[in-house]
């Protein structure tokens, strides 16, 4: 949000004040009725709960990653209303009173709109109570964001929203899910309809999202996203690329014996063996025989 949008309750307000104590001291219910109250003289306030003031000021100390170019001097605010609020906070009742009482459920602040934060937030409740009036289910932050984006959970699904909604860099909600090893999330898109090749604008496709997060969230079964992928259809990855998956997938063994055996024919070659890392290589010591080697104590004596 730009820095000439017009704020109601700029940053040294003393109702913005209030509020910002009363969400430190996770005094929610305080923080509910002072949104009750503003929105008594304006419903679609926008609030300024932080910026970067300090920067105009000739006189400040600024932060040593400043002086050597760590950190942008663009100047930024952080706006927000009461209904963005109540929605990232989860506060459903808070949330009616407000929808009830002329709060937009459109109004855009800070680059969100109300939907947005309630789906980032997990908090179902709230994202039904939008869309129940008349949220905007397509409605775009400022980078291209649909509140399809912010879904983390199948719960967080609701009222006809464009399965494949692109953002900026043309990832939909299945790239993300599919990065973010959420396979119930997956499930449920290509249920609706999701396109399983969509390419975003680096030429990823939700498959080789997955593939090069699989080391890193091997805890969530990329495995199963993969086959879940492969099942409904993703082109699978040119044959030629497969010692370039091996390098980088070697240490989630799972992921790579699904992708491999979707082949009919494996072009190997002994650039193979020297893209597997040598430890990988070598069979675990069983667990009864490394805590005999370690002298874990057993809580008696032999």
């Amino acid at each position: 949000m730009s820095s000439g949008t017009q704020v109601d309750y700029p940053l040294h307000s003393e109702i913005v004040q209030t509020i910002k104590n009363a969400q430190d001291k996770k005094d929610f219910r305080r923080v509910e009725s002072l949104l009750r109250d503003l929105t008594k003289e304006h419903p679609d306030a926008v609030i300024e709960l932080s910026n970067d003031d300090w920067m105009k000021d000739p006189n400040v100390q600024l932060p040593p990653a400043v002086l050597v170019g760590l950190w942008s001097l663009e100047y930024k605010q952080e706006l927000t209303s009461p209904l963005c609020i109540a929605a990232a906070q989860g506060f459903a009742d808070c949330l009616l009173y407000l929808l009830e009482n002329g709060a937009h459920p459109n109004l855009s602040a800070g680059g969100k709109a109300a939907l947005h934060e309630a789906c980032t937030y997990e908090n179902s409740k709230c994202a039904e109570l939008l869309l129940e009036h008349g949220a905007n289910p397509n409605q775009l932050t400022e980078d291209g964001l649909a509140p399809l984006h912010m879904c983390r959970t199948p719960q967080s699904l609701r009222y006809g929203a464009n399965v494949n909604q692109a953002d900026n860099e043309h990832r939909t909600p299945l790239h993300k899910a599919a990065r973010n090893v959420q396979i119930s999330l997956v499930q449920l898109l290509l249920n609706y309809g999701a396109d399983i090749n969509a390419i975003d604008y680096n030429g990823c496709s939700p498959l080789s999202n997955v593939l090069q997060k699989a080391i890193l969230r091997q805890k969530w079964q990329p495995d199963i996203v993969v086959q879940t992928l492969l099942n409904h259809g993703a082109i699978k990855v040119w044959p030629q690329a497969l010692l370039k998956v091996l390098t980088a997938c070697a240490a989630a063994p799972k992921t790579v014996e699904i992708l491999f055996n979707s082949y009919t024919l494996v072009p190997v070659t002994y650039k193979w063996a020297e893209a597997i890392p040598e430890d990988i290589f070598k069979l675990p010591v069983p667990k009864v025989l490394q805590d005999y080697l370690l002298l874990k104590p057993e809580g008696y004596i032999n």
